[in-house]
């Protein structure tokens, strides 16, 4: 409730400012940083690093439209196929890998990075879900992460695994928006000069 005089309202009020930044196509012949990071939903290292680190950096320099973010949710879990279904196991128990599997169904149904990874920032760390989530392409999806994952080999030891422009980079684990704005090129976003 608010106190004091009232105060009449302007004939045109100005719109209110946008909830996300207004994105903007990056400019031409400018470089788009490729993201990778592999993770799991209950991982506390992973939770750390998304609220620390990725949620920021993303709210800074999504509407540059200069990073290509792919999250994989699957971390040291395993999935092997049983006839028409797969059975998972994951490091943090069943409850992770329904929330990796939720996580999978987002990027697969909203894959523009803008609409899910606001969601999957609000499930990290969470301890569990409502039955509704549990399914078949839920665990289909949480084992094709499960493939990209394997596909990094035995040097994967680390969750979240952070790749940039196709490396592991073990220093974007504390710094990840600097470890991004040193990756874009010409011209260089305002929001990356404090980095130059």
């Amino acid at each position: 409730m608010v106190s004091g005089t009232f105060k009449e309202e302007p004939e045109n009020p100005p719109p209110p400012p946008p909830l996300m930044p207004v994105a903007v196509p990056p400019p031409k012949k400018a470089n788009v940083v490729q993201v990778t990071i592999y993770m799991e939903a209950q991982c506390p290292d992973t939770t750390g690093f998304i609220r620390r680190q990725l949620l920021p950096s993303w709210s800074r320099l999504s509407s540059t439209r200069r990073l290509n973010i792919t999250l994989v949710p699957f971390g040291k879990a395993s999935c092997v196929a049983e006839e028409d279904d797969y059975k998972c196991d994951c490091q943090h128990g069943k409850d992770e890998c329904e929330l990796n599997q939720l996580m999978n169904c987002a990027i697969e149904h909203l894959p523009d990075p803008e609409s899910h990874i606001p969601l999957i920032g609000c499930v990290q760390g969470k301890d569990n879900l409502i039955a509704a989530f549990r399914s078949k392409l839920g665990r289909r999806l949480h084992a094709l992460a499960g493939n990209k994952t394997i596909s990094i080999g035995d040097s994967f030891n680390f969750v979240p695994w952070v790749v940039l422009d196709g490396q592991r980079e073990n220093d974007a684990f504390y710094a990840l928006e600097e470890n991004l704005c040193k990756r874009i090129h010409e011209p260089i976003p305002k929001q990356c000069l404090k980095f130059l």
